[in-house]
């Protein structure tokens, strides 16, 4: 049986075709050594390299990001989470697409839901979930950011973020836009007729059914449907139709005010923590952040 499979050891993205039963002999569709290697070993043997924090004892702080040395078996995953499980808070997987860009997952809400945030006068998705089980929803949401670079002759990331959510503003007539899964891939716009005929029905009532083909490059595009298949591997049954897509959510990380080792701005008592001063990525790391500021605050006081 012939299989396709995108190489993802550089930008290029050759699409490697081979028989499942002659690999070797067969592989065709690569440019460089590195392609075949990859196509041969993601069809026998696929590998994969997990991010994640763990509790620990005794240290400054109560939890350390961690990864894997390497990578490791894909039929080796579960395994591996179900040990990271035991003093998980946050998962990140992270994964690097055909086109170039870093994709990673993060802000993962069991039972969450997706929310609107006004970010000067810009509708962006973001989301959350509640302590208390009785308020949670039958979904789990969690983003999707696709890391962009920019240098000479635009090297404005946070406004180019922001001409992207005003684009899925006015198309969403001032909302979010949400698309099923299966209609990115069809390359056609949810419309209220599909959402409905959905299992999976949104936590954001107001998200109007669109087309976020129309608001986010090729590339970011790309970036996130190629993610979606890897997670498959690892969820099996993310990658159907049926999941959402709620756009756009944006990170300003490049835009960082200037702090000292204890995180005080240059206007003394005036501290920055958390993913809202660009110096943290996800939750684990902003608690951690916040914890190191509040002991400064308190030191200071004590003083």
């Amino acid at each position: 049986m012939l299989k396709t499979i995108t190489c993802i050891c550089c930008p290029k993205g050759c699409l490697v075709t081979l028989d499942t039963d002659k690999p070797e002999e067969t592989a065709k569709g690569f440019n460089c050594p590195q392609g075949k290697e990859y196509a041969i070993g993601e069809l026998t043997h696929p590998m994969r390299t997990i991010s994640s924090t763990v509790e620990i004892k005794g240290g400054l702080h109560p939890r350390i990001p961690v990864k894997t040395n390497g990578n490791i078996p894909k039929e080796k995953i579960f395994e591996v989470m179900e040990e990271i499980n035991k003093t998980l808070y946050e998962g990140k997987f992270i994964y690097e697409s055909s086109v170039g860009t870093k994709v990673r997952t993060f802000c993962s809400n069991p039972s969450g839901h997706v929310v609107v945030e006004n970010f000067s006068g810009v509708m962006l998705a973001n989301g959350h979930a509640y302590n208390d089980p009785k308020l949670g929803s039958r979904n789990t949401n969690f983003a999707l950011l696709v890391s962009h670079s920019f240098n000479e002759p635009f090297d404005r990331p946070n406004e180019f973020a922001m001409e992207i959510g005003r684009l899925s503003n006015r198309l969403s007539n001032g909302s979010i836009i949400v698309q099923r899964y299966g209609d990115i891939c069809h390359g056609r716009r949810t419309t209220y007729k599909r959402l409905e005929e959905g299992y999976v029905k949104p936590t954001l009532k107001e998200a109007i059914p669109g087309d976020l083909g129309l608001v986010l490059p090729y590339n970011t595009m790309k970036s996130l449907i190629e993610m979606i298949e890897a997670l498959d591997h690892v969820t099996p049954g993310i990658a159907n139709e049926h999941t959402l897509f709620y756009g756009v959510e944006a990170k300003f990380y490049s835009a960082r005010p200037e702090v000292n080792d204890k995180f005080e701005t240059k206007i003394n008592g005036l501290y920055v923590a958390g993913d809202g001063a660009g110096l943290t990525r996800g939750l684990a790391q902003a608690e951690a952040n916040g914890v190191w500021v509040a002991r400064d605050i308190v030191s200071s006081l004590e003083k």
